[in-house]
């Protein structure tokens, strides 16, 4: 059995991710409200979590499998453009406007700040 690479692009003006593995498409949608103008995205493999940043302040986790479920939905400062997923440490890296925020991971639904 071949194994697919998983493929996911952010789609800002409808809050959704994408999702592409082989011949499956998916769309998940983000929380209405929660987070919007989804620009950066992490994968966190290990534990199937995609971690997804927007423009209302707040950083999103979620399953990648269908339906996605958010498990949890963190605060952030302003002007995020980009994240960084840190394996060994199981942290979480997002550079704001004036500095950056760091999650620290304690299992696959919980993180703090």
């Amino acid at each position: 059995m071949r194994k697919w690479p998983r493929i996911f692009a952010n789609v800002r003006d409808k809050s959704v991710v994408g999702f592409r593995q082989g011949e499956t498409d998916r769309d998940f949608y983000l929380a209405s409200g929660r987070t919007q103008r989804n620009t950066p995205l992490i994968y966190d493999e290990a534990n199937h979590r995609i971690f997804v940043a927007g423009a209302s302040r707040q950083v999103s986790k979620s399953w990648i499998r269908t339906p996605a479920k958010s498990f949890a939905t963190l605060p952030i400062a302003e002007m995020v453009d980009d994240m960084a997923f840190d394996v060994a440490s199981k942290r979480i890296y997002i550079p704001c406007n004036e500095f950056t925020v760091v999650f620290q991971q304690k299992d696959a639904d919980h993180s703090k700040s």
